[in-house]
């Protein structure tokens, strides 16, 4: 008589054992996963915040216009594109960084994001409404995008006044 050795697994209880892990660990996998996306999303938030922020208390220690009686927005002769050059708010108007944050000295770092300014007059009443004419007011917004799509943007702006 031939004794069976009964202490091994059975194939099929080999299967039942690996569709039951299989079950298991595709949905750990699947929120690891969702958590790791969040906190590359938050760190991107953040950083572009922060990177949106520093711009805009670079500008708010300008002056609010170049000289009296000069109410075109935008650079004025001998003002370069880079930001050491700028000396009032408005000179920062259409200024865009594509390649990365750039330092005052023209170092670029962090390429993944990238900045925009614009500089508008508004209605002295609200602060909020574009006005084609000279005001004693503008709005500064900075626009700090870290990836590729729509969403991937933090929009800070802040009223000036004369």
């Amino acid at each position: 008589m031939i004794k069976l050795n009964n202490r091994g697994f059975t194939l099929i209880e080999v299967m039942i054992a690996l569709v039951m892990v299989t079950l298991v660990v595709i949905p750990a996998a699947n929120v690891i996963a969702g958590a790791t996306s969040a906190a590359i999303e938050k760190r991107n938030v953040f950083a572009a915040t922060s990177y949106a922020h520093e711009l805009l208390e670079e500008i708010k220690m300008k002056r609010f216009e170049e000289a009296p009686g000069v109410t075109a927005l935008g650079r004025n002769a001998g003002e370069t594109g880079r930001r050491n050059s700028f000396d009032d708010v408005d000179d920062y108007n259409n200024y865009i960084e594509r390649t990365g944050i750039i330092s005052l000295d023209g170092t670029i770092f962090d390429a993944g994001y990238n900045r925009t300014v614009t500089v508008e007059y508004v209605d002295n009443r609200d602060m909020i409404t574009h006005s084609a004419a000279v005001t004693d007011a503008k709005l500064v917004t900075v626009r700090c995008r870290y990836g590729r799509r729509a969403a991937d943007e933090v929009v800070l702006s802040s009223a000036f006044i004369r």
